[in-house]
């Protein structure tokens, strides 16, 4: 179980540092996750009297799971103080399979200075709740570089007055990676909604996702798309 949740956390928001598809910046990733996952894994997780909480609940800037894209921008405009020019959709977009329409999965704000300083929130239709023709907040990713040991300290003491103790700590100092978790009562982090801050040696990030949403995607495509012999 532990060597799942530090796998799964860590290397979601390495994938996340990879958007600006920077060659730099996915070596870095991917440099970063082989290290302090390796490290982490030796590491078992820390219990804590901090009662489960309902993600859903939570905000990252405003944005909360579940909401729609103008739901999504309004919020983070509000909270941040943006204008529709500061927020940042996917530059190139797939098509729809079903309507051809190319819609942006995600979209980015910028926060500080830095190009690591910045807030992704992806959409995923919502085939969890039966209405695919929709498209909802997946996850919420804001990202922070490790300018300083104490910016870790800071972020983690602004998380914990905002959404209180965490459910549960994995990692430590030692190791360059710790993990500190918001979820429900016996929560998994590839099954159900979580909120999560990673600290490592070159960022920090602050997560809300629900795996949900893509389970059900998965799920609707093994249906499509049964075995033929």
């Amino acid at each position: 179980m532990k060597r799942t949740l530090c796998t799964t956390l860590f290397l979601a928001v390495a994938l996340s540092a990879c958007d600006s598809k920077s060659d730099d910046g996915k070596a870095q990733a991917e440099n970063a996750a082989a290290s302090s996952v390796a490290s982490s894994q030796e590491s078992a997780p820390a219990a804590s009297s901090q009662k489960a909480v309902d993600v859903y609940q939570l905000d990252i800037a405003g944005v909360r799971l579940g909401m729609s894209w103008d739901e999504a921008t309004a919020a983070v405009k509000e909270k941040m103080q943006l204008t529709d020019k500061d927020i940042e959709p996917e530059p190139y977009p797939d098509k729809d399979e079903k309507t051809g329409e190319k819609i942006p999965a995600y979209f980015s704000v910028k926060h500080g200075h830095g190009a690591g300083n910045k807030m992704t929130v992806r959409f995923r239709p919502d085939y969890l709740h039966g209405q695919p023709e929709k498209r909802v907040v997946s996850s919420v990713d804001y990202q922070k570089e490790r300018g300083a040991k104490e910016d870790g300290s800071e972020m983690f003491k602004a998380a914990e007055e905002k959404y209180g103790e965490p459910v549960r700590m994995t990692g430590n100092e030692g190791s360059g990676t710790v993990f500190y978790i918001w979820c429900g009562d016996d929560c998994g982090i590839d099954s159900d909604p979580t909120l999560s801050l990673v600290k490592s040696t070159f960022f920090i990030n602050l997560r809300l996702d629900d795996p949900r949403y893509e389970n059900a995607i998965k799920e609707q495509e093994r249906k499509d798309n049964p075995p033929k012999f």
